[in-house]
């Protein structure tokens, strides 16, 4: 079960992420690398991620900070449930219909399309992430424009679900050499630590 009602811990973490990933004028704006790690329970993990999907795909801000595009990474075995559980989310309140949400599969590639170009939450199963980021070099011409189009550093959000995966689900040297903002559920941050990056660390009601 998941909360759906979005708390002060939720939106502070909201704005915790937009004022690291997102905000101008600071000191960091010449650090294109930004990840930030997140501790939370597995309850608060999926509202956390609901909250800051849609406030960010419906700011006024989305469009010129070019924050449209938000791609969720999970396990196999937590796709389903994903899919679900947004869906579910959606239905609660018709305003947050306004959040697209696709999924790019082996059996289904059409929603990519789409969500290439209107934006919104992509959702992929960790076996096809790292399919598209290894085999790059032997996909077809329109398997490589899937690659330039999710791994675009100007557009994308990544965010990482590890707090259910199995421990060699996902190869973490492809996540550390991502040019890409990048939230990690589940995950010491000592781990990913890549000296050309950004890292920060988000601890639930700390």
């Amino acid at each position: 079960m998941y909360q759906t009602n979005q708390s002060y811990e939720h939106v502070k973490f909201t704005q915790f992420v937009w004022e690291r990933f997102y905000k101008r004028g600071n000191q960091e704006d010449d650090v294109s690398l930004k990840t930030i790690c997140v501790e939370c329970t597995e309850q608060d993990k999926f509202t956390y991620i609901a909250t800051l999907s849609f406030t960010t795909l419906n700011s006024t801000e989305s469009e010129a900070l070019n924050s449209g595009k938000i791609i969720l990474v999970v396990s196999h075995s937590q796709f389903d449930s994903w899919i679900s559980k947004f869906l579910m989310w959606r239905t609660e309140f018709s305003n947050r219909n306004k959040i697209n949400l696709y999924i790019l599969s082996k059996e289904n590639t059409i929603d990519f399309v789409e969500w290439s170009e209107t934006g919104g939450v992509l959702v992929i199963n960790f076996d096809m992430f790292q399919q598209i980021y290894y085999f790059k070099e032997s996909m077809e011409v329109a398997k490589q424009s899937v690659y330039d189009c999710i791994f675009d550093p100007e557009n994308n959000l990544f965010i990482f679900d590890l707090l259910c995966s199995e421990k060699n689900d996902l190869d973490l040297e492809v996540v550390k050499n991502m040019t890409n903002l990048k939230l990690i559920f589940g995950i010491d941050p000592q781990i990913i630590i890549n000296g050309d990056n950004q890292f920060y660390h988000f601890a639930a009601g700390k």
